[in-house]
């Protein structure tokens, strides 16, 4: 099992690593579409030179334009309105040449994304449509990444798992997003790894035989010992033989990092070195870069 770390900058990297214990071996960042910004080389490199992996979590909308935005959905992508976009940016990811990990449409199964299932209109048929498209596109561009398809822990309201997947032949890594918000938000309430993870993850392992991680897991810190809740965390992915976690070590709806308190980092790196750690299943077809 790998650790790794969501980040705003390769200084908070570093941070993680040392209250933690432990170097990440994956390290993620987010960068929506609006604007057709570029592939972020120096932070992919400053990644690379830590020995981490990056993992780019890409977010076809723009982030102040609401919740509905039928110039980003799904069904949008899957016909080409983005392709002059999606080229030139595999076109950059073939010339920086690493291993990247990319995450898009990540949460589809949720509807608070545009890109959402069910959100104007968006269904399951659009989403893997699209994702085949993104596909499609990157290998005539000769780019190639590791696909990393995730999903939201179920929730009220949430869909199905089954109808969103692409197949095992378009997904590198299935990933899985759960936050337990204790009592610092009105959702949730204070959950165990288990209860929290559990189900999804069941029905993940009915669904494929692919590499599982968690891409985005934390909790907050009111309402019960979030250290000791990070000590469970890493058993219960131990006991599942999951591919990898990886910690959203930001402060954003509540404060999710790792060394809130500083407790919870020194668990992690205790159960960690109780548990062992092991490389990321990079695919054989990028394993020489």
């Amino acid at each position: 099992m790998a650790v790794g770390v969501v980040a705003d900058t390769p200084a908070a990297v570093d941070a993680f690593a040392e209250a933690a214990g432990a170097a990440p071996a994956l390290v993620g960042w987010y960068q929506a579409w609006a604007g057709e910004p570029a592939l972020d080389a120096a932070r992919a490199d400053a990644t690379v030179a830590r020995g981490a992996v990056p993992m780019l979590t890409w977010e076809p909308w723009d982030p102040a334009g609401g919740a509905v935005q039928p110039a980003y959905a799904p069904a949008a992508v899957a016909r080409g309105d983005h392709d002059a976009y999606l080229r030139a940016f595999a076109r950059q990811v073939r010339a920086w040449g690493g291993v990247l990990a990319l995450r898009p449409f990540h949460e589809q199964d949720a509807d608070h994304y545009p890109w959402g299932v069910g959100v104007g209109g968006t269904t399951a048929e659009d989403l893997v449509a699209a994702w085949h498209h993104l596909r499609a596109v990157f290998a005539e561009e000769g780019a190639d990444v590791v696909w990393v398809w995730s999903v939201n822990v179920h929730a009220p309201g949430g869909a199905a798992y089954a109808p969103l997947y692409p197949g095992d032949d378009a997904v590198d890594w299935v990933g899985l997003d759960g936050y337990n918000a204790g009592d610092a938000l009105p959702w949730g309430g204070w959950r165990s790894p288990e209860e929290l993870l559990g189900p999804s993850l069941d029905d993940l392992e009915e669904l494929t035989d692919r590499p599982v991680l968690l891409t985005e897991v934390a909790s907050a810190e009111q309402g019960g010992d979030k250290a000791a809740w990070v000590g469970d965390l890493l058993d219960l992915a131990s006991d599942r033989e999951l591919a990898g976690v990886v910690w959203f070590d930001l402060d954003k709806e509540a404060d999710w990092r790792l060394a809130s308190p500083p407790e919870a980092a020194r668990a992690l790196g205790a159960a960690v070195a109780d548990v062992g750690t092991a490389p990321l299943p990079v695919p054989e077809r990028l394993g020489e870069r």
